[in-house]
């Protein structure tokens, strides 16, 4: 267990670091971003990329977890790749259109410019993360971190420069925003070459209807902060969106480690037979387990003293949510293992069952909870609905045959 342990960390410290540096480049140009739009533009912002990530999620079509399925399969695996740059543009483009025809018909006000730029980086972003899902199964970790750097320095370089001469507004910052994934397509498709982007259509056909039983539950879940954030403003106010969207960001931080480990051992769980997928899911909840409180530990200690400093006095708001939010972050961190386990069995209804419950859960949590405690209600109801769902997904682990 200590060597494999020892390999499992050797190999994922470099996407430790690349993700690290654009991490604290995000930290930076937050800082820059919360005292340039103040917490009311800071929860504008929010709501304008929660909506773009809303749409890049069902864009997604959870195709990973097809990639994950049909792996094993030597003959389809060299298809994959182009299928995800085909599936990518087309779904990610649809998805697009209908998320700012809904933002207008929802909200006319809401239909803005700041909002079009957003959604137009929906189809890049959505081929990015079919391209990455394909790499990290091939092992190719060193070009998922140039691709992860690109993408960083593409984002939060020009919100320094703005900054530095006073010129962030809401619009220029959405713009980085949206001009973080195009770097990393083309570092992605210029890797592969042509020849390894042929799309396979009768294989894209199979992808598409194995990712779709996956996909309303895997969406139901990751909509979680984006419900609350939206949730917050409407409920509550734009300024306690813009201060739980601080403390998430910064708990964004426990991902890096752990998100890392998922990734270097994502081979590991794909190939090869059940039982040793198995021990690789088992290793990885261990190892994600001590990571992960160790990182949260970390933070927690220093968040009274460190958000006032780095983001402003204003968001002394923010500590409270955070700890309300901490727990979350944990058990994020352990369901993640089981998602690919799962998809590595083809079994989608269990995760849906899971993940449309959970949703369910925080939605009423959220109602109840935010009206009386605003972002910390927020926290507390994200860090229950995770709990019950990293619960509810080990034990299916832990009963499930080989």
């Amino acid at each position: 267990m200590g060597r494999a342990l020892r390999t499992t960390i050797r190999a994922a410290f470099p996407m430790m670091a690349a993700e690290g540096v654009k991490t604290a480049l995000g930290i930076v140009a937050g800082a820059a971003l919360a005292r340039a739009l103040h917490p009311e533009g800071r929860g504008l912002y929010a709501a304008i990329v929660s909506i773009a990530t809303t749409a890049v999620l069902i864009g997604h079509w959870s195709l990973n977890t097809s990639q994950i399925a049909f792996w094993p399969h030597r003959v389809l695996r060299a298809r994959l790749a182009g299928n995800a740059v085909v599936i990518g543009f087309g779904m990610g483009t649809i998805t697009a259109l209908l998320a700012f025809a809904a933002a207008a018909a929802c909200d006319p006000r809401s239909a803005t410019p700041a909002l079009a730029i957003a959604l137009a980086s929906v189809p890049f972003t959505v081929c990015w993360l079919n391209l990455r899902g394909v790499l990290l199964l091939r092992g190719r970790t060193r070009l998922v971190n140039q691709a992860q750097l690109a993408s960083g320095f593409a984002q939060y370089l020009p919100i320094l420069a703005l900054a530095a001469f006073d010129l962030l507004t809401l619009t220029a910052v959405v713009a980085c925003w949206a001009a973080a994934s195009v770097p990393a397509v083309l570092r992605f498709t210029g890797a592969l070459g042509a020849r390894a982007l042929r799309p396979a259509r009768a294989l894209a056909v199979r992808q598409l209807a194995l990712s779709g039983r996956y996909h309303l539950g895997l969406v139901a879940f990751h909509l979680l902060p984006a419900a609350d954030t939206l949730l917050l403003g409407f409920l509550h106010s734009p300024r306690e969106a813009g201060f739980y969207t601080v403390a998430a960001g910064v708990l964004m931080l426990v991902k890096i480690p752990t998100e890392a480990v998922a990734h270097v051992c994502l081979p590991g769980q794909a190939g090869g037979t059940d039982s040793g997928s198995r021990a690789v899911t088992t290793h990885m909840l261990a190892l994600n387990l001590v990571i992960s409180l160790g990182c949260v530990a970390l933070i927690a200690a220093g968040a009274a003293c460190a958000l006032p400093f780095v983001y402003g006095p204003p968001y002394a708001a923010s500590v409270a949510p955070l700890f309300a939010l901490a727990p979350a972050a944990v058990m994020a961190a352990l369901i993640k293992p089981v998602e690919q386990h799962l998809a590595r069995l083809a079994r989608p209804r269990p995760m849906t069952m899971i993940t449309l419950s959970a949703l369910a859960l925080n939605l009423g949590l959220d109602t109840a909870l935010i009206p009386a405690w605003g972002a910390t209600g927020a926290g507390v109801a994200s860090s229950i609905t995770h709990a019950v769902t990293a619960a509810l997904m080990i034990t299916w682990f832990v009963r499930s045959p080989d």
